[in-house]
């Protein structure tokens, strides 16, 4: 929230709580919209993570193969936000960027 604020690069120290204040209000309401509905979802019968759900995510999860990818703090938020401007996640951006450089390294060695 203060990261907001900075940007928006708000002088005076009223003008930043007023900000303030107006996001926490929003906030505060969506988070309401979101607990009615999900009580509204439970009443609907939902009962959360089943066991037969964890078995399905297991079963699809041993499809795949995965590897930790270590990278410094700035680039972790920079790679999220490049993912988040291409409304991509960041394993699919990342996977992008790999598959990307695999093509160009094989059209060049050809």
């Amino acid at each position: 929230m203060w990261k907001i604020m900075t940007h928006l690069k708000l002088r005076k120290k009223t003008e930043r709580l007023n900000v303030f204040r107006e996001c926490f209000e929003m906030y505060g309401i969506m988070y309401q919209m979101e607990d009615n509905i999900t009580t509204e979802i439970r009443q609907m019968g939902y009962n959360g993570y089943t066991e037969k759900k964890k078995v399905t995510n297991k079963r699809y999860l041993d499809k795949l193969a995965s590897f930790i990818v270590r990278v410094e703090p700035g680039e972790k938020e920079e790679i999220e936000k490049a993912a988040a401007q291409a409304e991509m996640s960041r394993n699919a951006y990342v996977l992008a960027a790999v598959r990307e450089k695999i093509a160009r390294e094989k059209e060049r060695d050809n």
